[in-house]
C-alpha cells in the first residue's frame, strides 16, 4: 500500500491513474479544487482518502469523488468549510472511519445520511456545533459505531 502527500495545487492528479496498486491517498493541500480533486475518482480501488484542510473543496467534489470510489474505508473531509450536508449523502456502503471534525456547516441533516453505514466504526464530528444530541441519536442503530461526538 502507498500514502502520498500532495503539497501543490497545481500537481497532476491523471499521473495517479497510471498506477492499478493504489490504495491509500492522503492529500493534504489548502488550493486544491473541486477539479483537482475530481481526478482522484478514477482511482478506483482507493482505500483512504484524507482532504482536510482543503477550503476550496465543496459538496461537488465530494460528491464527485464518493460516486466513484466505492471501496473507500476512510474518509476525512475536517476543517472543509465549504462542505454542507449534501457531502454526506454519498452510498459509501464500506465506510468505516468518517471525519468531518471542524466542518461547520454539517446539522442533523448531514448526520441522518450516515444511518445507513451499516459498517461505519469512527465518527469524528467534534467542533461540529450545528450537529445536536437529536441528529447524534438517528446514529444508534449504528452497532459498532463509537463516535467522537462534539464537545457540548
Amino acid at each position: 500500500s502507498f500514502t502520498v502527500a500532495i503539497r501543490s495545487p497545481t500537481w497532476d492528479l491523471k499521473a495517479l491513474q497510471d498506477f492499478d496498486c493504489w490504495r491509500y491517498l492522503l492529500s493534504c493541500c489548502l488550493e486544491i479544487t473541486d477539479a483537482g480533486i475530481a481526478s482522484v475518482a478514477k482511482l478506483s480501488e482507493l482505500r483512504s482518502l484524507t482532504v482536510s484542510d482543503c477550503e476550496e473543496i465543496t459538496d461537488d467534489g465530494v460528491a464527485t469523488v464518493t460516486a466513484s470510489l466505492l471501496q473507500l474505508r476512510t474518509l476525512g473531509l475536517s476543517n472543509c468549510n465549504l462542505i454542507t450536508d449534501a457531502a454526506l449523502e454519498s452510498s459509501l456502503a464500506l465506510l468505516q472511519v468518517l471525519n468531518v471534525y471542524y466542518c461547520n456547516n454539517l446539522t442533523d441533516t448531514g448526520v441522518a445520511h450516515l444511518a445507513s453505514l451499516e459498517l461505519l466504526q469512527t465518527l469524528n464530528a467534534s467542533g461540529c456545533e450545528q450537529i445536536t444530541d437529536e441528529g447524534l441519536a438517528r446514529l444508534s442503530g449504528l452497532t459498532q459505531l463509537q463516535p467522537i461526538f462534539p464537545q457540548r
